[in-house]
């Protein structure tokens, strides 16, 4: 399976155009409603996507680039804002979010 992820939001003819190259799947980032990232999916671009023929990843990805980021308190309120972002694109409950770690932990920082 050909898949791949962008931070660029696809249009209709991107996504047509994509679906023509081979993918089959884009990973999409979410965070649109709540937080107005330029990077994640909207509705519209969603729609897009499916009407290509393309299947969907969404990814929540804030800021995990320090080790201090990652505590159960951060799991918690980042799983809650991807359910939110996920009822606003209307995704079916059960559809799998999938979380970033951007992070590159060294020997000695961990």
């Amino acid at each position: 399976m050909e898949a791949m992820d962008c931070a660029t939001r696809l249009t209709s003819q991107t996504a047509a155009a994509v679906k023509t190259a081979g993918i089959v799947a884009v990973g999409r980032y979410l965070g649109f409603m709540t937080e107005g990232w330029s990077k994640a999916i909207t509705q519209n671009e969603l729609s897009a996507i499916h009407t290509a023929g393309l299947s969907v990843v969404l990814i929540w990805e804030s800021d995990p680039t320090l080790v201090g980021y990652f505590n159960s308190a951060k799991g918690i309120a980042d799983a809650k804002q991807a359910i939110v972002e996920a009822e606003y694109l209307r995704t079916p409950k059960g559809t799998a979010l999938y979380f970033t770690v951007d992070y590159d932990a060294q020997s000695g920082y961990c």
